[in-house]
């Protein structure tokens, strides 16, 4: 399920491209030149979450490049070194009202162990090309919060600059299997960061079946 918010922007003006033609007529009394101005502007590109490229500061700052929401880094020799992604649980707008439009996402990682590691991610919305004019805009990775291993996030909702992503965790005697700790976590997002507050934990609870992140493998659609 996708989190309600702005839609994420598009182009605002996008370039216009335009061809000069022209043409010589004869005719029984002369010559007409005739000329022809044809202008057409170039289609917005939408930014994609899907198809950026995502750091992971948890894996030394690996970047990975997402195709349909998914990448890795492997090794000279093929070793996976992290694989990680983009879930479903995201918002988009211009959260801290500074004329750049934002995106709020819950990513995750791994190392190809057992731990799938989940983050709270900032990106902001830029030109998708080296120069003012391009035909297009993409989501460029600024800042990224921890959430927890396999944790599950319940709800993520944003007020202005104030995020809140609440989860179900690992309590102290839980299985890895099933966590029953519930939490939320609150962050701020200031200067192109995002800056936790205190959490808050309630008590422990039985996790809501059909409420969790969506895992590695639906990330990829299997």
């Amino acid at each position: 399920m996708r989190p309600s918010g702005p839609r994420a922007g598009w182009l605002r003006n996008p370039p216009v491209r335009c061809a000069v033609g022209g043409a010589l007529r004869g005719t029984a009394v002369g010559c007409a030149f005739t000329f022809a101005l044809g202008c057409s502007r170039a289609e917005p590109v939408p930014p994609s979450l899907d198809a950026t490229e995502l750091v992971v500061p948890a894996f030394d700052s690996a970047r990975l490049s997402l195709v349909d929401g998914v990448g890795e880094v492997r090794a000279p020799d093929g070793t996976l070194l992290v694989e990680g992604g983009v879930t479903e649980w995201r918002a988009t707008g211009d959260f801290d009202a500074d004329g750049t439009q934002e995106a709020l996402v819950v990513t995750w990682s791994s190392g190809g162990g057992t731990g799938t590691f989940m983050d709270l991610a900032l990106f902001v919305e830029r030109a998708a090309g080296d120069t003012p004019d391009a035909a297009g805009t993409m989501w460029a990775w600024q800042a990224s919060e921890p959430l927890g291993d396999r944790v599950r996030v319940r709800a993520l909702t944003v007020d202005r600059d104030r995020v809140e992503v609440r989860v179900t965790r690992h309590g102290p005697d839980d299985p890895m299997c099933c966590p029953t700790e519930r939490a939320s976590l609150a962050f701020r997002i200031h200067g192109g960061t995002l800056v936790p507050e205190e959490a808050e934990d309630s008590a422990s609870a039985r996790s809501e079946e059909g409420t969790g992140t969506p895992t590695p493998d639906s990330a990829r659609g299997g």
